[in-house]
């Protein structure tokens, strides 16, 4: 009887072997199924605030308040690292040479609305809008 147990208790071995891996085997899907769902929770969560941050940087909201007396009108780069830049102050033109060590004044032009006001621009004005019309009407006769 002793040798028939040990028979069966043998045979019985590699079913029983058999049968204790199938929960490991759970446990490890188990753990994949976690881990893709940790990654793709974060994933989603960096695509949210990437969202978030593309709606708030297209509607202006940039973190600093911009003053209404204070605009940059254009920006020219000289170089890679030097360039000139035009900003209305409180109705003034200021033209402003900058450059990684120093910012310094070039120029203060006139206001938009004084070079309007100005006669002489506007007779130049008149005279060049003359000369282009006079230009096309004889193009068109040709």
């Amino acid at each position: 009887m002793i040798a028939l147990m040990t028979l069966s208790d043998s045979a019985a071995l590699p079913a029983a072997s058999a049968v204790s891996s199938i929960p490991q085997l759970a446990n490890v899907m188990d753990t994949d199924t976690t881990v893709v769902q940790i990654i793709g929770g974060l994933l989603v969560i960096v695509l949210l605030i990437l969202a978030i941050a593309a709606v708030f940087r297209h509607l202006g909201f940039s973190g600093m308040t911009r003053s209404g007396s204070m605009k940059i009108k254009s920006c020219l780069a000289l170089s890679s690292k030097e360039k000139l830049v035009l900003v209305e102050v409180e109705g003034e033109q200021l033209l402003i040479g900058v450059s990684p060590g120093c910012v310094s004044h070039v120029k203060t032009l006139r206001p938009p609305s004084a070079v309007l006001q100005d006669p002489e621009a506007a007779t130049t004005e008149s005279t060049f809008s003359q000369r282009l019309m006079n230009a096309l009407k004889q193009q068109n006769t040709q």
